[in-house]
């Protein structure tokens, strides 16, 4: 079976499940796959599930300017890019970062925390450690103070190569990393085999 078929699959269990969107997304993004893969994928249940086509907001005006839209971003602090993002709700992932309650919404400020505060306690005992929570909440404090660039765009395989173009281009690279699947697992392996030493 093909990995995106499995994952469509997971994401149908899932959905019948109860599993809410934001959950999916969080845990998804945090196992390497792109938040707009995630809201594709959730796209795609969504019409199976009611047979109908999602309708396409056209957006113009004052009222374009104020609603979320599709797009990379990039945060600045003292006039240098530190990070690039991208998200199929720009507004909305701003917000996360910056007001998120779980290392899955706010992963850039858990990865600025774990910078600051090394530990080997899993993501959920680090959120729940008071120490580490300051760090937390510091790094979101910093983000929120940031400065925001963004550019908005509806083509997902457009957006994926912004990012990292942008990436290399401005220098992010101490935020911004691009592992592979394969990464990912060496990644977790290693956390997990480091816990058990």
């Amino acid at each position: 079976m093909k990995a995106h078929e499995t994952f469509l699959e997971f994401i149908d269990a899932a959905k019948n499940q109860g599993v809410p969107d934001d959950s999916l997304v969080g845990l998804l993004r945090a196992r390497g796959w792109p938040e707009d893969a995630v809201y594709e994928a959730l796209a795609v249940h969504y019409q199976n599930r009611t047979g109908l086509e999602i309708p396409v907001r056209k957006r113009s005006g004052a009222a374009a300017k104020n609603s979320d839209f599709s797009g990379c971003y990039v945060l600045i602090r003292d006039g240098e890019p530190f990070y690039v993002g991208i998200s199929r709700g720009v507004v909305g992932r701003l917000r996360q970062h910056g007001r998120g309650k779980t290392e899955f919404e706010a992963t850039l400020a858990y990865r600025m925390a774990c910078e600051k505060s090394r530990h080997k306690m899993t993501r959920s005992e680090a959120m729940k450690d008071s120490k580490f929570r300051k760090k937390f909440q510091e790094a979101q404090g910093l983000l929120n103070g940031s400065k925001v660039a963004f550019i908005e765009i509806e083509n997902s395989l457009e957006l994926d190569l912004f990012e990292a173009y942008c990436a290399i281009e401005l220098n992010t690279s101490k935020w911004n990393t691009f592992r592979t699947q394969l990464e990912l697992l060496r990644f977790r392996n290693e956390c997990q085999a480091s816990k058990t030493a």
